[in-house]
């Protein structure tokens, strides 16, 4: 038992000096998990200088209940997983009874692979940048050109959608010169038209105006430091009157984490470029092979038995029971935008140089309609204080439209989502979008 007593010392040592020495400046998860194991530290190192008799029952209780602990966990993902998004939109439609197809996106791909090879899931600069960073020379920010590409299902049918030759979710990239005014769209997935037919998303209802024609440059995943490099490579190209950025809540958390990447930081520089417009082939290329080497149901088993042991390893699901996890510690009220309004004014900046005006449009997160007290807003790091953005978004004098105002005045603001759960806008609420947008640029 003594020598059991010595390598929990050395385990419970080692990991909180690993955290101390790694984690610097520290997050409020890192402080809990260096006071855990400090106090572990301690309790075992006191521990070994009480005799023998004494030291092996508070080990063997110690060592029986964490066992214990051990093998509940995964059983409790039974309980704990069976609530997620997909499945409450599956009993929803159920309910309703409007159909919900119910395949993976894996499924989805090779049924449309029998009648054509050239169909690809949508990937995002933030998905490839984790898993290729070390084999990139560069930083894509569109998706796979001129393909058939498989996105999301939020509504009971998957978004398919044709890429334009740069991997953008539109039917053409270039704009005709015919209209008095050209949009371009940009932000995340909200501006990506996620989970709504291509016809149906932002740009999609704005190019059905008369005098309108708009184009997106969204992509899932992009923060604030995507969007103003996707309007670097090419917008001026694009020669858009008017450039409307759909901003979220994660924005600012995202940029955060932009600001590590060592392409997009790059991209800070007045003069920075990637040239993106002249290596699409490139770009196909690398994200065909990523696919193709992930994308196969060998890896897809591979990686969720990884993912189910992760999380056995670290009692996630006890933890998720119990609420101790890492996004209610990391949970903070964003007051510092002073980031945010940097690429602001750099993004205005550009877009009069190429005679564009700028324009910001806030779209809220689902989470600002819950009850204060709801435990997944409790939960989330990333729903911002209305006023505090409004305060900091009127300080830059860049004209914003607050979509969160017009939700709230609706007669019932759950509409706008699928089934009225978490998730993207109905094809309706997209639509609402739109002309609230059309609108505002008058």
């Amino acid at each position: 038992m003594k020598s059991l007593n010595l390598a929990l010392i050395i385990i419970s040592g080692s990991i909180m000096m690993s955290r101390l020495i790694k984690y610097y400046p520290y997050s409020n998860w890192s402080l809990i998990i260096i006071f855990i194991f400090g106090f572990l530290l301690i309790f075992f190192s006191v521990l070994f200088f009480l005799n023998d008799e004494l030291r092996k029952k508070i080990l063997l209780i110690f060592t029986s209940t964490i066992l214990t602990i051990f093998f509940i966990n995964p059983f409790l993902s039974l309980f704990t997983e069976r609530y997620n998004d997909d499945i409450a939109r599956i009993k929803a439609a159920k309910k309703e009874k409007i159909f919900f197809d119910s395949r993976n996106k894996l499924e989805v791909i090779k049924d449309l692979k029998k009648n054509n090879s050239n169909v690809y899931p949508s990937i995002t600069q933030s998905g490839a940048y984790k898993k290729l960073s070390d084999k990139l020379s560069f930083l894509p920010l569109g998706g796979i050109s001129k393909s058939i590409t498989v996105h999301c299902n939020e509504i009971g049918e998957w978004s398919i959608y044709q890429s334009d030759k740069y991997g953008f979710n539109n039917k053409k990239f270039k704009f005709d010169n015919t209209s008095t005014k050209r949009v371009l769209i940009v932000g995340d997935s909200f501006a990506h038209g996620a989970c709504v037919p291509q016809d149906q998303t932002i740009s999609g209802w704005l190019n059905k105006s008369i005098d309108i024609q708009s184009r997106s440059l969204g992509m899932e995943g992009n923060g604030p430091l995507a969007v103003y490099a996707g309007i670097k490579e090419y917008a001026n190209y694009l020669e858009p009157t008017h450039i409307v950025w759909i901003l979220f809540d994660n924005d600012v958390n995202d940029l955060n984490n932009e600001l590590k990447n060592k392409f997009l930081s790059k991209y800070l520089q007045q003069d920075f470029s990637q040239n993106l417009i002249n290596k699409q082939e490139k770009i196909d290329t690398i994200y065909k092979n990523f696919v193709e080497e992930g994308l196969t149901e060998k890896i897809l088993i591979k990686n969720k038995t990884k993912n189910f042991l992760d999380k056995c390893l670290s009692l996630y699901y006890v933890r998720k029971l119990l609420g101790f996890t890492k996004y209610k510690y990391e949970a903070k009220e964003i007051k510092d935008f002073s980031k945010l309004k940097k690429i602001i004014k750099l993004i205005d900046k550009y877009s009069q140089q190429i005679n564009s005006k700028f324009f910001i449009v806030y779209v809220p997160n689902y989470l600002h309609f819950l009850n204060e007290n709801d435990f997944k807003r409790k939960l989330s790091p990333v729903v911002l204080n209305i006023k505090n953005l409004e305060n900091e978004l009127n300080s830059t004098k860049i004209k914003w439209l607050n979509f969160y105002q017009v939700m709230l005045e609706s007669e019932n603001h759950l509409n706008f989502y699928p089934f009225k759960l978490k998730g993207h806008f109905t094809p309706q609420g997209y639509k609402t979008l739109a002309k609230e947008i059309q609108n505002f640029l008058q």
